[in-house]
């Protein structure tokens, strides 16, 4: 593959191992809404409220912060933190959050991955 097939999207053809773009987006489509369906509503309910009440403290936050606060509200856990993908991109669509362009190191123990960081809008 020439690197002008990679950044001509008309013509590029995804080399082994990798989906295509379009691919990549129904799969990320699909696992949102599979996390959105199987959360339990009560859940979905507590989660947008702490998320909210972690967005009006004003600060930058990520996940973790909303795990916290759910953690403090003896809310139990989903059958898969993936339910909280959805909450926050609903709040972005929203208007009432958005991405601050940084990364921050998760401090939960096993995940040890960046989070993306938000702000209220």
């Amino acid at each position: 593959m020439t690197q002008s097939l990679l950044f001509n999207p008309d013509q590029y053809l995804a080399p082994p191992g990798f989906d295509l773009p379009e691919q990549v987006e129904a799969a990320r489509k699909a696992g949102i809404d599979a996390a959105e369906e199987h959360a339990d509503p009560e859940w979905k309910t507590a989660a947008r409220s702490a998320l909210l009440q972690v967005a009006a403290e004003g600060g930058p936050f990520t996940a973790d912060h909303v795990w916290l606060v759910l953690d403090r509200q003896n809310v139990s856990m989903p059958r898969t933190p993936a339910a909280l993908g959805p909450i926050f991109l609903g709040a972005a669509k929203g208007g009432l959050i958005r991405k601050t362009g940084r990364f921050v190191r998760t401090r939960f123990a096993r995940r040890h991955r960046d989070l993306v960081e938000w702000e209220a809008a």
